[in-house]
């Protein structure tokens, strides 16, 4: 009977352990399955974040790249057209030219009969540059008008000022010389011609077959 007790006793201590080892063994495996769904969950955002970065990255990218774009238009024009764009900017360049040279005839170096010769000179090479422009500017469709509109607009306006300061500088000469105003204007001239060559550097970079 004693025997038949111990037997019985061991076997149900045997099945308990058994028990407790699988609980135990199960729920190991139940911890296990939860940190690999979180380190799943972990790496799915991991690969997730990049795509989403790039995706805001290259939104933000997209005005700039339209900006570049922009700047580095092209626009449509002719064999011709392109010449006479390049003929206006000379024309442009040697009105500078004479300007600072009439800039330079002031103080112990002034000299009245060079004064009048280089007054008659910038005459002439502003009105070359002016039938050159208006050829070039009469010559141009609506869409090249259109794209170049900014430009156009500057050279209306620098022509303006630049005419208005030889007119200064002929009745000025006519009614009180002053070399040392005259020079500031022939230096304000060339400044024009300076930023009026930039529009023009601006439509021969733009120009296109």
């Amino acid at each position: 009977m004693w025997k038949k007790t111990l037997i019985i006793g061991s076997i149900l201590t045997l099945a308990l352990a058994t028990a407790y080892a699988q609980g135990r063994g199960g729920g190991g495996m139940n911890r296990g399955s939860g940190r690999g769904g979180v380190g799943s969950g972990r790496g799915q955002g991991q690969m997730q974040g990049p795509g989403e970065n790039r995706g805001m990255g290259e939104a933000k990218r997209s005005p700039r790249a339209a900006e570049a774009q922009a700047e580095h238009k092209r626009v449509k024009s002719t064999s011709r057209q392109r010449k006479q764009i390049r003929d206006c900017d000379q024309a442009a360049e040697n009105v500078g030219k004479q300007a600072r040279k009439m800039a330079q005839n002031t103080g112990n170096r002034y000299n009245a009969q060079e004064a009048a010769r280089q007054r008659k000179a910038l005459g002439e090479q502003v009105r070359k540059m002016d039938q050159q422009h208006e050829r070039l500017i009469g010559g141009l469709n609506d869409g090249q008008k259109e794209a170049w509109r900014d430009q156009i607009r500057n050279m209306t306006e620098m022509r303006r000022q630049l005419h208005n300061h030889i007119a200064a500088m002929q009745a000025g000469q006519r009614v009180d010389p002053d070399w040392s105003r005259n020079a500031e204007r022939a230096r304000e001239i060339e400044r024009i011609m300076n930023r009026w060559r930039t529009d023009y550097g601006t439509l021969a970079a733009q120009a296109e077959e």
